[in-house]
């Protein structure tokens, strides 16, 4: 990925919050299905990691949010030269088509 002769880093960070296919149209995917398809993308691409990044509420329950990260090459150190760009997608319940997006997004990209 590269615009005016910088790389660009995509980090997508999706906030899976648990919708029940049963109240969704068949066009749209269900958290878990966007979930298990962004890690068969990871493992399958030398250019896309997914990572989870857990941190502690204040009444003490420990929490997640999974970020995929995609780049040149996602192993590598990441070069301080590198353009870095953070799309937040699927942050709120009703937010159907924005996680969507960020799946097409992805998809297109790889």
């Amino acid at each position: 990925l590269k615009t005016q002769g910088k790389m660009i880093i995509v980090q997508l960070v999706l906030m899976f919050l648990h919708v029940s296919t049963a109240a969704l149209p068949p066009f749209y995917h269900s958290t878990g299905a966007i979930h298990d398809a962004l890690v068969q993308m990871a493992n399958g691409s030398s250019h896309a990691r997914m990572e989870t990044h857990y941190f502690a509420q204040s009444n003490g329950e420990i929490d997640y949010v999974d970020s995929f990260k995609l780049s040149q090459s996602a192993t590598d150190p990441v070069p301080s030269s590198k353009l870095r760009v953070l799309l937040v997608f699927g942050e709120h319940g009703r937010e159907l088509i924005t996680s969507e997006i960020a799946l097409h997004l992805i998809t297109t990209l790889l």
